[in-house]
């Protein structure tokens, strides 16, 4: 089983999941396997996102179920058990793009463990890009163990 990290944006506090990455490990310690997806871009996005957070989104919106679908895909693969994350919304994004409505006999198709830490500060290659911050807030946390 691995742990990933996990690092979104979304339109201020509060506002609507812009994208979404997530990053563990590969077999060697200087591999990175990562799940990137955006959802939208919003129709009136707060100037600071406008700025700080469009701009570097990488690719063209997908939709909600896209970038579910991709998700949960990347989780079964990487056999993810536990999700890092150090912000709540984060969180709050990650386990509301795995909600969709459905029958509620149906069970959840694998076991997560979440996981708030404070990471204090550390240096994205790409700041405000939330594949890039995924992928740094992991660096952090492995320290010299991972390149």
């Amino acid at each position: 089983m691995s742990i990933a990290f996990l690092d979104t944006e979304f339109n201020a506090h509060g506002g609507a999941l812009i994208s979404i990455g997530l990053a563990c490990l590969g077999s060697e310690p200087t591999d990175v396997n990562s799940c990137y997806g955006v959802v939208q871009v919003p129709k009136k996005p707060h100037p600071w996102v406008a700025e700080h957070v469009i701009p570097l989104l990488g690719r063209t919106p997908e939709g909600r179920e896209v970038v579910r679908q991709r998700v949960f895909k990347w989780l079964r693969e990487e056999q993810i058990s536990l999700i890092i994350a150090d912000w709540p919304a984060d969180l709050t994004h990650f386990l509301e793009l795995l909600y969709k409505e459905h029958d509620p006999s149906m069970i959840f198709p694998m076991e997560i463990k979440l996981e708030l830490i404070n990471s204090g500060k550390f240096t994205s290659e790409i700041p405000h890009n939330a594949e890039s911050d995924a992928i740094a807030l992991m660096k952090w946390y492995y320290g010299p163990f991972i390149k």
